[in-house]
């Protein structure tokens, strides 16, 4: 398998098909199915020399296991934060898709880490009374577009 300097993971081998085939993104792109959320010590030295690596994980790869942990956080880190991208996903990117999401919007939108760690990590500092606490609005998906915004 050869690798471009720009991956897409998606969690298996029919998301990474289906991606693949009706996604319509740039040719530049290498698509790969993972087995499951996670990413192994073999992929990981495949990707070694890849520029970007955009991470198209199911939903639940963004919520915090039993232990806390949160598979995205644990995959950017392995892979390396600064060349890792989220592509907001507000489903199963592959029904999704068949359902007419435009994924290349979602991919021409994607966050670096470190914007989505922010509100994930940072402790909300002292508020008053009459400042309300900052919230995460979930994805959207309206259509060809895909927006995640974060509200005061």
């Amino acid at each position: 398998l050869k690798i471009g300097n720009k991956v897409i993971l998606v969690e298996g081998e029919i998301k990474s098909d289906i991606v693949a085939m009706y996604a319509h993104l740039p040719s530049d792109l290498t698509i790969i199915g993972t087995q499951g959320k996670g990413i192994g010590q073999r992929l990981l030295r495949k990707l070694e020399n890849t520029e970007l690596i955009y991470l198209a994980l199911d939903p639940d790869a963004f919520l915090p296991d039993l232990n806390g942990n949160v598979t995205v956080a644990q995959v950017a880190r392995k892979v390396g934060i600064e060349r890792t991208r989220f592509i907001p996903v507000n489903g199963k990117p592959d029904d999704m898709i068949m359902q007419g999401w435009n994924m290349l919007n979602a991919y021409n939108m994607a966050i670096k880490p470190t914007q989505w760690m922010f509100f994930l990590m940072t402790p909300n500092p002292p508020r008053s009374s009459r400042t309300p606490a900052p919230r995460i609005r979930r994805m959207k998906s309206r259509g060809n577009s895909c927006t995640m915004s974060t509200a005061w």
